[in-house]
């Protein structure tokens, strides 16, 4: 838990430097990780949406891939108590 606190307090000054900010505790967390946020959504704007070469296609029966993944999610568990 407190490795989790430290990476989220980490990525919280990162999010207020990134607007010339310090840290501060309270509503104004929110501020921040809004306008980071915002700040994040214009680059990636500036970026244009043809930039990327993966098509995209549909899932023909999303039914038979969530229990595939369900499965090979059991299998590895399985795996894993094997090997431990």
């Amino acid at each position: 838990m407190k490795e989790f606190i430290a990476g989220v307090e980490k990525w919280l000054y990162e999010a207020s430097s990134a607007n010339g900010s310090s840290v501060e505790t309270g509503s104004n967390i929110i501020k921040y990780i809004d306008d980071f946020h915002e700040e994040t959504r214009r680059k990636h704007s500036l970026l244009g949406e043809d930039q990327s070469d993966e098509i995209v296609e549909g899932i023909e029966n999303p039914r038979k891939v969530a229990i595939k993944a369900a499965l090979l999610l059991l299998l590895g568990t399985i795996i894993a108590a094997v090997f431990c």
